[in-house]
């Protein structure tokens, strides 16, 4: 049996709620990661785009799996937080091809090591791939 993965992955980002600031977008079957910017009226600014690799793809699949995601779906308890994104909120949202119906998960507050969220896990992964790129263009964006 395969394990459903995530074919698409959307965080937003922002700092007044409601409103995006930045998305990144991880397309799986197109190998696809974006990166896009939003002005104050929401307009794009600015999108930049990768292909992934095969090493790549592999090191993602890993944090993609959905029934990682499952047990935090509709999650109020937050007892083992450390944090918080203070004045910013990001926002994760997971569609699968499978028979998973689509999950969004607020990604607003920091956990302990122990109790990492597969949200924070998945930024800090695709994160670590678009850095090792060490592409120019992402050199000025904050992730």
């Amino acid at each position: 049996m395969v394990t459903p993965i995530f074919s698409k992955v959307q965080v937003d980002m922002g700092k007044f709620y409601g409103r995006v600031s930045t998305r990144i977008l991880l397309n799986v079957p197109q190998r696809e990661l974006s990166y896009q910017a939003f002005g104050e009226k929401q307009e794009l600014k600015n999108s930049i785009g990768l292909v992934l690799d095969e090493t790549e793809m592999q090191s993602l699949l890993l944090f993609l799996r959905t029934e990682l995601f499952e047990p935090y779906r509709d999650r109020e308890d937050m007892h083992d937080e450390v944090g918080y994104l203070d004045e910013w909120w990001r926002m994760f949202t997971g569609i699968s091809d499978s028979h998973v119906p689509m999950i969004r998960l607020p990604m607003n507050v920091i956990h302990d090591l122990a109790h990492r969220w597969p949200t924070e896990l998945l930024y800090e992964q695709i994160v670590r791939v678009i850095r090792a790129r060490n592409d120019r263009r992402f050199r000025k964006i904050v992730l």
